[in-house]
C-alpha cells in the first residue's frame, strides 16, 4: 500500500484564473480523495480558495504594475519578478512547521519566481516542475510579440523580447522577464535543480529536449478531465462558440475577418456567441462588429458563470480555438469535447495533438483567413458531420477520463522525484 504524502502544491494563484490553475485544482482533488495531504503556497488574493495556509501566502504581482508605479515601487516589483526574496522567506517559514514529502511547481514564473527552488533546496524537499506554457523557452509564454507568431527567443536569446517589448508591449516588463529568464538560465535552474517533470504535450516535451532537460526526468502525460462532470445535450443550436481570454494570441480577431470573408461572398447562415474575461482587443472586437454590421450574426457575452457557459456550448454546433500564438495543452478543447461539441482548431502548439482532424473535428491553418472561413461555412453546411464529431470527440475524452490511471501516472513522477532526490 502507498505511503500517504504531504505535498507542497506552488502556483502564482490560488484561485481559477486559467487552465493551469484547473489543472492544479483537479489534481489536488485526486489527491485528497486518496488520502494525502495537499498544502498550497500561493499570492494573497480575496478571490482566492479557502485554505489553511494564507499566512504564508505572498503579495500579489501583476507585470503590468511596471508601468504604473512610482520609480521606488517600480524598482520594487522589478526585482521581485527576477527573483523574489519574499516568497523565499515566506516558504522556508512554511518549511519550519510542516515538512512535505515532495513540492509540486506550477505557474512560478514572475510572480513567485524560482527563489522558491532555493528554499525547496535548502529544506531538503524533492521538486516536481509541471509545464504548463512555453515559457521557459519564452519570456511571454505563447511564441507570439507584435500581431504575429515568433521564436527569436529560442535557445536563450531573450534579449530578443526587450528589443521586440514582448511583454505586454513594456520595455520595463519586457526588461524584467529578459533578466528573470537569462538568472535561471546561468542558474541552471531548470537543467539541474529539479528532480521530475510533467510535461502534458508532445511538442513542449521534444521542445524541453532540446532545451537541455534530461529526458530521464520527463514524464509526458495530458491533464486530467472528470467527463462525469459534464452533461451532453442531444440540442444543436445553429451557432458556434469562442470562449477564452480576448488577447490578441487568441486569435478572435481572425475570425471575425474571416466571418467578413462569408459576408462578403453572401453567406450569413450562421452564428457566433462571444464568451471571456476582457483583454486587449475587447474593444476592437465590438468595434469590428459595429463597424461591419454583423451584429445579427455575432453576439458579444463576455464573462458568465461555468454554469451558465456549459449550457451555450452544449446547446452550440461547435467551438472554436483560433489561436495565433503557441499553446500547450487547451482546456476549451477538452471541456467542449466533454460537453460532445466538436472543436474547429488552428495547426499551432499541442492543438493538434488535441484534435483528431475529421474524426473528433477540424483543424485549418494558422493565421489562413480562407482556409478559416471555408471550414467555417463547411461546418454550418454539414451539421450533421459537426454533430457526428462531437459525438466522437466526447467518446475520445471519456476514453482519456481515467481518474485512477491518471493518479497512478502522478504517483508514478513523485515516486521518481523522491527517489531521484535520494540518489
Amino acid at each position: 500500500m502507498m505511503k500517504k504524502l504531504k505535498i507542497l502544491s506552488i502556483n502564482k494563484y490560488y484561485r481559477l484564473a486559467g487552465g493551469a490553475d484547473r489543472e492544479m485544482f483537479n489534481i489536488e482533488k485526486i489527491l485528497i480523495e486518496n488520502g494525502h495531504e495537499v498544502i498550497p503556497f500561493s499570492t494573497v488574493s480575496k478571490e482566492n480558495n479557502k485554505n489553511d495556509w494564507n499566512d504564508y501566502f505572498i503579495d500579489g504581482l501583476n507585470i503590468e504594475d511596471l508601468e504604473k508605479e512610482t520609480l521606488t515601487k517600480k524598482l520594487k516589483k522589478f526585482s521581485r519578478i527576477i527573483y523574489n526574496f519574499q516568497a523565499k522567506r515566506n516558504l522556508l517559514k512554511l518549511l519550519d512547521v510542516v515538512t512535505p514529502d515532495v513540492a509540486h511547481l506550477h505557474n512560478i514564473h514572475y510572480e513567485i519566481s524560482p527563489s522558491v527552488i532555493h528554499a525547496l533546496e535548502r529544506k531538503n524537499i524533492p521538486i516536481v516542475m509541471h509545464l504548463h506554457d512555453m515559457r521557459l523557452f519564452c519570456p511571454n509564454g505563447v511564441f507570439f510579440t507584435q500581431g504575429k507568431f515568433c521564436q527569436a527567443c529560442i535557445y536563450n536569446k531573450f534579449y530578443n523580447a526587450l528589443f521586440k517589448k514582448c511583454v505586454q508591449n513594456s520595455y520595463k516588463a519586457s526588461l524584467a522577464a529578459m533578466l528573470a529568464n537569462y538568472l535561471q538560465y546561468f542558474l541552471r535552474i531548470w537543467k539541474k535543480h529539479i528532480d521530475r517533470y510533467i510535461i502534458p504535450t508532445n511538442i513542449l516535451t521534444d521542445m524541453s529536449i532540446k532545451y537541455g532537460i534530461p529526458k530521464n526526468k520527463i514524464d509526458t502525460f495530458d491533464y486530467y478531465i472528470d467527463a462525469n462532470n459534464y452533461v451532453v445535450s442531444d440540442n444543436y443550436e445553429p451557432y458556434f462558440v469562442f470562449f477564452g481570454f480576448q488577447g490578441v494570441s487568441k486569435g478572435i480577431m481572425n475570425v471575425l475577418k474571416a466571418l467578413k470573408i462569408l459576408q462578403t461572398e453572401g453567406f450569413t447562415n450562421y452564428k457566433l456567441k462571444i464568451f471571456g474575461n476582457k483583454g486587449p482587443v475587447t474593444n476592437d472586437i465590438i468595434k469590428f462588429i459595429d463597424d461591419n454590421s454583423l451584429s445579427n450574426n455575432i453576439e458579444y457575452l463576455g464573462f458568465v458563470e461555468d454554469e451558465i457557459l456549459f449550457k451555450e456550448i452544449s446547446n452550440s454546433l461547435f467551438v472554436i480555438i483560433p489561436s495565433i500564438g503557441s499553446e500547450n495543452s487547451n482546456c476549451v478543447i477538452r471541456e467542449s469535447n466533454a460537453l460532445g461539441k466538436m472543436v474547429l482548431g488552428s495547426k499551432i502548439g499541442g492543438i493538434p495533438e488535441q484534435i483528431v482532424d475529421g474524426e473528433t473535428g477540424l483543424l485549418f491553418n494558422t493565421n489562413d483567413l480562407n482556409d478559416l472561413s471555408s471550414k467555417i461555412k463547411f461546418l454550418f453546411e454539414n451539421p450533421d458531420t459537426a454533430k457526428e464529431w462531437g459525438r466522437k470527440s466526447r467518446v475520445h475524452v471519456e476514453k482519456r477520463s481515467d481518474k485512477q490511471f491518471f493518479y497512478d501516472q502522478l504517483m508514478q513522477t513523485y515516486t521518481k522525484a523522491i527517489e531521484n532526490y535520494n540518489n
